[in-house]
């Protein structure tokens, strides 16, 4: 049952329990049929284990995906797409704020919080891309 878990993770494919029954999260149209053996497979024995974990209430990691080149889009992230290509880049979703700072600024400090958190957040490095076949993508 370990390596079934290893595997989902691998492929960004989350399960956890929603009452007495499996809820799975993933990207994309449809989980691959092989996958979906192996959950139905293994139902009872994985429902078990997450109970388990639930029991001794070990904290749940949030992991980070597995790095590709790009990534399906999420509904949400569709539906800023489109909206963005019908209103020509409309920047309703951008939260503007501006900060009055007092005293002495160390520009070098300041670039170097940004860029971290910048690293330490994706989503403030992924950028929407439009492949040849016309498949929109999300790109780290």
């Amino acid at each position: 049952m370990q390596e079934l878990l290893k595997e989902l993770k691998e492929k960004n494919i989350a399960i956890s329990l929603a009452k007495s029954d499996l809820r799975i999260k993933f990207n994309g149209e449809a989980l691959p049929d092989e996958i979906l053996r192996k959950i139905r497979e293994n139902k009872e024995v994985l429902i078990s284990y997450l109970r388990q974990q639930d029991d001794y209430g070990e904290e749940k990691g949030i992991y980070p995906a597995a790095s590709k080149e790009d990534y399906v889009l999420s509904s949400s992230q569709r539906r800023l797409w489109v909206l963005s290509q019908l209103e020509g880049g409309n920047v309703a979703y951008n939260v503007p704020g501006a900060y009055e700072l007092e005293g002495e600024l160390d520009e070098d400090a300041l670039e170097a919080s940004f860029m971290e958190l910048i690293a330490r957040h994706e989503s403030l490095r992924t950028v929407f891309v439009e492949r040849e076949d016309g498949e929109v993508r999300s790109a780290p």
